[in-house]
Formats: structure tokens, C-alpha cells, sequence
């Protein structure tokens, strides 16, 4: 595999002998060995590129097109390092085949290869990609939404202590009147937690500072207590009565009583 429009590309190929029984590599072959052929073939061309081999003075000596050495007889048989052409990985296909072949008289197996061509390195740490389908499914740019660093960071900030991000959210949907009526709502929204004291179905102790009697409720004029944490979690119930001086809060009955440090809101 490469990118094409890659240049002085440099490949390890292996090529095996046709009498062995064992599948062995091929040695002793060079660059003009009787018969020694290379060709390439790129998809919709009229016909097969012969590569002419050339000598190579060293494995690691400069790219030099159709240079052919072998690696070592001895400790790699069969292995042998080649100096491709850069019209082998010209754009505008998706693969190209790599052939070498001998006369009968070399005894070597016909070697064919194949390359798949890529449009960007795989390799790359921020590799660019043009992606023409989603999960099989045609796109267009407008189909991307791009993400990019905030530039207010007044509006966006991250909280030291909790680690939570607090983002100043103006519009949803590019509409700012939703955003408004959210805000609103929240506002109304009283969150506390249960303390030790009095903790039962019906009432509990709380951290709330709100010093008016029947401020969250009473009787008449309910508010609904939800809590969030504990084994109470998703349970709601009405407020029947606040007390401003204990912060007691009275509800209709619960299926358990809530435990110290259970959190609720008042909605």
C-alpha cells in the first residue's frame, strides 16, 4: 500500500524457485539475469509497463528506477530489494499489479503483487480525508458540520473544583427564544439535600436557607419535591408544608424515608 503520487518508492520483493518442493526462495538472481523480466500493469491502461533492471551498488544505495539487488543468499534466500518507477503510483487508480518472471531456464515462479494505491497516508498523524460516503450513504459538505475551538472563552469555562464545563448557551436551534424559556424555568428550580434530623416517609431535614414558612408549598399550594441521588432517586411527591426556621420539609407520603445527604429539587 502507498499514496499515490509517491516517488522514488523502494520495495522488498520475494521470489521463489520452481524446483523446490518446499516453497524456497529463489537465489542468485541479478539484475540481468537470463530472462528476468518486471512489468507493471495500472487499471485501464492499453497494456502491462516493462521496468527495465538496472544494477544497484549497495541495499542502501540511492533510488535509482528498476534497481535490483539481492538482500543475502544466505540468512533472507528468496528476498531481493527493487527500485520502482514513479508512474507506478501516478494517481487516478485505486491499485496497480507488480509482475517479475524468468525464462524456463532460471527456474523461477512467476511473481505477481499487488498494490493498493491510497489518496492520503494512513500513516499521518492528521491524515486529510475527503469523505464521499457516510456509512454507505452520499455526502455533501453541508452534511459535516465542522468543530472548531471556541473563541468567547468568557462563555465557556471549566470549573477547578468539579471539573464541569459552564457554558453560556444563547440560542437553540438558532433561535434565542427557546433558550430564554429554558432559563426561565430553571430558575424556578430550588435544589437541596436531606440532612440528619428528622427523616421519615412523610418529612425531612434540609440544607435550605429559606427562612419563610410555606415558601415551597403548603396544603393549598403544592410544589413537587423529585430527588436525584439515593435510593429515593426518581421519586416525586407534593410539598404540604415548609417550616422557615427547622427547614423542614412535609410531603405526601414516600415509599421509603429519604437518608442524609439524599439530594432532591423543588420544581
Amino acid at each position: 500500500m502507498t499514496v499515490a503520487g509517491n516517488t522514488d518508492v523502494k520495495l522488498l520483493v520475494k521470489l521463489y524457485d520452481s524446483t523446490s518442493d518446499l516453497n524456497e526462495g529463489i537465489t542468485g538472481l541479478v539484475f540481468n539475469s537470463s530472462g528476468l523480466q518486471a512489468y507493471y500493469y495500472r487499471p485501464g491502461a492499453a497494456s502491462a509497463t516493462q521496468i527495465t533492471l538496472a544494477t544497484l551498488g549497495s541495499l542502501n544505495a540511492a533510488h535509482s528506477d528498476g534497481g535490483f539487488l539481492e538482500v543475502n543468499a544466505t540468512n533472507m534466500p528468496g528476498w531481493y530489494l527493487f527500485h520502482t518507477t514513479d508512474a507506478m503510483w501516478t494517481s487516478g487508480v485505486d491499485h496497480v499489479v507488480l509482475t517479475f518472471k524468468a525464462a524456463s531456464g532460471l527456474n523461477m515462479v512467476q511473481s505477481d503483487i499487488v498494490f493498493q494505491i491510497t489518496a492520503f497516508d494512513l500513516d499521518s498523524a492528521n491524515p486529510d480525508v475527503n469523505a464521499a460516503q457516510w456509512a454507505g450513504i452520499s455526502t455533501q459538505s453541508t452534511d459535516v458540520a465542522i468543530v472548531t475551538s471556541p473563541t468567547n472563552f468568557a462563555d465557556l469555562a471549566v470549573e477547578a473544583t468539579t471539573g464541569y464545563t459552564s457554558a453560556n448557551v444563547k440560542e437553540i436551534d438558532d433561535d434565542a427564544t427557546p433558550a430564554q424559556n429554558l432559563k426561565r424555568s430553571a430558575q424556578g428550580i430550588t435544589r437541596g439535600a436531606a440532612i440528619a434530623g428528622t427523616l421519615s416517609t412523610t418529612q425531612m431535614s434540609t440544607d435550605l436557607t429559606e427562612a419563610t414558612d410555606d415558601h415551597y408549598g403548603n396544603s393549598t399550594r403544592q410544589r413537587l419535591l423529585l430527588f436525584t441521588s439515593g435510593n429515593l432517586a426518581g421519586q416525586a411527591t407534593n410539598i404540604t408544608d415548609y417550616n422557615g426556621t427547622t427547614k423542614v420539609l412535609t410531603f405526601d407520603a414516600l415509599t421509603e424515608a429519604p437518608a442524609a445527604d439524599d439530594e432532591f429539587a423543588i420544581l
